[in-house]
């Protein structure tokens, strides 16, 4: 991840609701690991150049494709003009591409990462890490399961937290976003603190 490659540029992580890479979804009615669908591809290196077939057969996509998207919960919830933003941006060629992209590789970036942790589990060293998990729902086999696997995520770091949204599912960032404002302040206030010793003690 951007961490391993960027390590000077990243002082510490902050994960909300983050994906295992054992994490198991419903798919047909069965329970099925989200790793298991990838195909061994290698993703090629970042790029920015301007693909104009590509964004073509995009707007061509969408030129009969209708823009009244309906919002779901939680993002009805919304301010009105955020949901008319949203609505706009979803309904953009490359937004659709970005998402379908993300689909395709998150099964790659599963898979990468179980192969990176069958060798080594704390990944991520010594690198502050707070791991935000929504409530989890004991009534649903594959959340507690997630739970323990968001416990299994802080532990990519030897300096690793967990902290619970008690009113959340899967979109904290909307359903209790100053949990989320308040974890980021956590983490700077961690990494803050380490600076500061570190500037203070000639052996760190």
């Amino acid at each position: 991840g951007f961490a391993a490659a960027y390590p000077r540029d990243v002082a510490g992580l902050v994960l909300v609701d983050g994906a295992h890479e054992d994490q198991r979804i419903m798919v047909n009615g069965r329970p099925t690991r989200i790793r298991d669908w990838a195909q061994g591809r290698l993703a090629a290196p970042p790029a920015i150049a301007l693909d104009r077939e590509l964004l073509d057969s995009l707007r061509a996509a969408h030129a009969t494709a209708g823009t009244d998207t309906v919002l779901e919960a939680p993002l009805d919830r919304l301010p009105a003009d955020a949901q008319r933003t949203w609505r706009r941006k979803m309904n953009q060629p490359l937004f659709t591409a970005a998402r379908r992209a993300e689909m395709d590789w998150s099964p790659e970036e599963l898979a990468r990462m179980h192969a990176e942790r069958a060798r080594n589990r704390r990944t991520l060293g010594s690198l502050p890490l707070l791991v935000l998990e929504h409530t989890p729902n004991s009534a649903d086999p594959l959340d507690a399961e997630r739970h323990a696997q968001q416990q299994d995520l802080v532990r990519l770091s030897t300096r690793g937290w967990l902290v619970t949204a008690r009113k959340s599912g899967h979109n904290i960032h909307l359903e209790e976003p100053e949990i989320v404002v308040k974890a980021i302040g956590s983490m700077l206030d961690s990494v803050g603190v380490a600076r500061s010793a570190a500037a203070t003690d000639p052996a760190k």
